[in-house]
């Protein structure tokens, strides 16, 4: 065995000292209350007998409690015993069944589902007290233990009696908290059992609700009992209205004279403005009542429509067209019933806040004359029938709002059961009529949908035809009417905006849009054309230009802007032009009527100048014969055929002279015109031209010249150089 070792029975001495210490404080604490408190003998004995009548109250709430419970659970065996009866059997009666059994099961379980929402609530606060009763529980049970713990230790025989009595306080008190525990525990549970049997019957109703669904039959006789309970209320309502009516005339009149001696009193006023205030009273309550009956029988208008298309629907088979109109109808409906409630409702509340209101006024005028207070008492009479209009009419709302959910609930069913068919017969009746849905109406004449996008798209059907009746007439333009590429271009333009143009005609005209409609419109338009759409404009108009004078034409290659390439189009805003480098280059219409264009595709010859250039070692013998050779090579047989030596009607033949002194060479220039200006034929002839010349040049020792500089020194044999001495005389390099 273990022996315990010096440090553990020190540790546990100095605990269980502590623990003495702690509880002889305790019930010196207890003491002290004690004492303090010992004129309250009489008052802890009248506590004492209270505790016991609650004691007493507590547990006859538990046989009640145990009691509902035992109901409880008799009414779940019950439900059990029907529900399994009911899954076994079925109902007693054979099918078909009347659709006033499911109107009646369908309500049953309305008001079961607002029962167990209620339920709900109620367990969730049943919940919430028993967590509280426990929390007290135990703080009663433990300050039972402390009393009992300050009895057994108490040595002091004067104050023993004292802590006796605190002890039996303490423990009436936890019992009566124990047995309150124990009775919202048993309510608790009685609680969780009653929403199990809501669940239980909310199945049992389902059940049901879905086999009598299944073979619900509406017959005409039923429709028609419908019909008389409606015509009944009708002419009860009729009734009410004429009642209410002349009742109305009464109080305006009344009302109008009360008025007269208010305005004439000197005294009593106070009197005759409560009867003032009673006669006004009286004249709203006949108008909202006459307000509420008259939209009664709006409803009820309404429900027996609502009925009529509940036995087509099913009885008969409507068509899906009629199917979604109904249902929209009935949506429609339901969220103006909703509306028309909440608007009750506030009414009602208002008029109960003013019943507060004269019912402090009533009290007030009990003590003062008889005539104030019964005017008074009136008032508060017809704001009571108000409030009760009020009511009468949120239960006709809800009655009516009922019914339209049942046919709500009807269609979507029926229309749940479509064939693909009646399907896609349902989408393109609903294509047909947003087809023929009205936008807008211009001269009493519809535009509709269909036309706008028929319109749009014979639009662009017509802007495709016109640009390929267009192409096609440049083509045979060209082709066989032999008419030049520039003015094809131009008609093929013209054509296109004139067809552009008819089509837009026609298709104003197919939607229905007269020309009178865009007065306001072109205005506008012609404001924004002169404010933000100068530009476009003047590129429209300088193209136009472009195509009467053509400037330039299709194919002539143009320098414009540092540019140079061939024009591809002319269009109404842009001429188009391709680089020789490849690129499209767009130059807007308007820059090219104001700036300089050159147009080298019109030139009629291409001049050629240049320079030749020989060394200046070159003898005036050989300048001659050098000046003789170009111009004998410009009038060679296959070069001087392409040189034309007239320009304009004038003479130009080639030039050749011998015309500068350059700082490094001898310069002769050359100038001929090239014709007719072909590109690349220009190229081909200058390239033989100087090929020509470097063979001649060759033959006769003639060196082209290029930039040097030449030093001449001292002893040259060709140039002697002078030198004059100090003593004056001249010597040359040769000496």
């Amino acid at each position: 065995m273990l022996r315990p070792t010096p440090w553990a029975v020190r540790r546990a001495h100095r605990l269980v000292c502590l623990a003495v210490v702690f509880q002889t404080f305790c019930c010196a604490s207890l003491r002290e209350v004690v004492a303090a408190n010992d004129t309250g003998t009489t008052s802890e004995v009248t506590r004492q007998g209270e505790l016991r009548e609650q004691l007493g109250a507590v547990v006859a709430q538990q046989k009640v409690v145990e009691q509902a419970r035992t109901e409880l659970e008799q009414r779940r065996n019950h439900l059990d015993e029907d529900l399994r009866s009911f899954r076994a059997t079925g109902f007693d009666q054979a099918p078909p069944y009347p659709l006033s059994l499911l109107d009646r099961l369908r309500d049953e379980l309305e008001a079961e589902q607002a029962r167990a929402t209620a339920t709900e609530a109620a367990l969730s606060a049943r919940a919430e007290a028993v967590e509280k009763a426990r929390s007290a529980y135990n703080d009663k049970e433990r300050a039972r233990r402390l009393a009992k713990e300050a009895v057994v230790t108490s040595t002091d025989p004067g104050v023993l009696s004292r802590l006796k009595e605190a002890m039996l306080l303490a423990e009436l008190e936890s019992k009566l908290a124990g047995e309150t525990l124990t009775t919202l525990e048993s309510e608790l549970a009685n609680e969780k059992l009653a929403e199990g049997i809501q669940q239980q019957l909310s199945v049992l109703l389902h059940e049901k609700i879905a086999q009598v669904s299944e073979s619900v039959q509406f017959l005409k006789s039923e429709l028609q009992l419908r019909f008389a309970e409606l015509r009944e209320l009708e002419l009860e309502i009729n009734r009410a209205i004429q009642s209410v009516e002349l009742n109305q005339k009464y109080d305006e009149d009344r009302w109008a004279e009360a008025r007269k001696r208010f305005d004439s009193a000197t005294d009593n006023r106070s009197i005759i403005g409560e009867e003032v205030e009673m006669w006004r009273l009286a004249r709203q309550h006949g108008q909202e009542e006459l307000a509420i009956l008259n939209k009664r029988l709006q409803r009820i208008a309404e429900m027996r429509t609502a009925w009529t298309r509940r036995f087509s629907v099913l009885s008969e088979q409507p068509t899906g067209e009629e199917l979604s109109l109904w249902q929209e109808e009935t949506e429609a409906i339901l969220d103006q019933l909703q509306r028309d409630a909440a608007l009750r409702k506030s009414q009602a509340d208002q008029v109960r806040k003013d019943l507060a209101t004269t019912g402090t006024k009533s009290e007030n005028a009990n003590g003062g004359a008889p005539e104030l207070s019964r005017w008074v008492h009136q008032q508060r009479k017809h704001l009571e029938e108000l409030a009760k209009a009020y009511d009468s009419a949120i239960l006709s709302i809800e009655s009516s709002e009922r019914l339209h959910r049942r046919l709500l609930g009807d269609l979507r069913q029926d229309a749940a059961h479509f064939s693909l068919a009646e399907w896609f017969r349902t989408v393109w009746r609903f294509l047909q009529s947003a087809w023929d849905y009205e936008l807008v109406a211009v001269d009493d004449k519809p535009i509709t949908i269909g036309k706008l996008l028929g319109g749009m798209l014979l639009f662009f059907v017509g802007f495709w035809l016109s640009r390929l009746l267009s192409r096609l007439l440049e083509v045979r333009l060209r082709i066989r009417g032999k008419v030049n590429r520039d003015a094809a271009a131009i008609l093929k333009t013209l054509t296109f905006y004139t067809l552009l143009a008819v089509f837009t005609l026609f298709v104003l005209r197919m939607v229905n849009l007269p020309l009178t409609a865009f007065t306001f419109v072109g205005g506008a338009l012609a404001i924004g054309l002169g404010l933000g759409s100068q530009g476009l404009v003047n590129n429209f108009l300088s193209g136009i230009v472009i195509m009467v004078e053509r400037p330039l034409r299709l194919g002539e290659r143009i320098v414009y802007g540092g540019h140079d390439g061939i024009v591809e189009d002319v269009g109404y805003r842009c001429t188009k032009v391709r680089t020789l480098a490849g690129h499209l280059v767009t130059i807007p219409n308007s820059t090219i009527l104001n700036e300089a264009v050159e147009n080298i595709g019109r030139r009629p010859y291409v001049r050629r100048l240049f320079n030749v250039t020989v060394t200046y070692d070159t003898p005036r013998g050989k300048m001659e014969e050098a000046i003789q050779i170009l111009r004998g090579i410009l009038s060679e047989d296959g070069i001087g055929q392409r040189i034309h030596p007239v320009i304009a009607g004038e003479d130009y033949p080639p030039r050749v002279y011998f015309n500068e002194l350059n700082a490094d060479s001898l310069n002769i220039l050359v100038v001929y015109w090239f014709a007719p200006p072909d590109y690349w034929d220009y190229f081909e002839h200058a390239q033989k031209v100087n090929l020509r010349i470097i063979e001649e040049f060759e033959k006769a020792g003639i060196d082209f010249a290029f930039p040097t500089q030449t030093l001449h020194l001292a002893g040259d044999p060709k140039r002697e150089l002078s030198m004059r001495l100090l003593d004056g005389e001249t010597r040359s390099t040769a000496e």
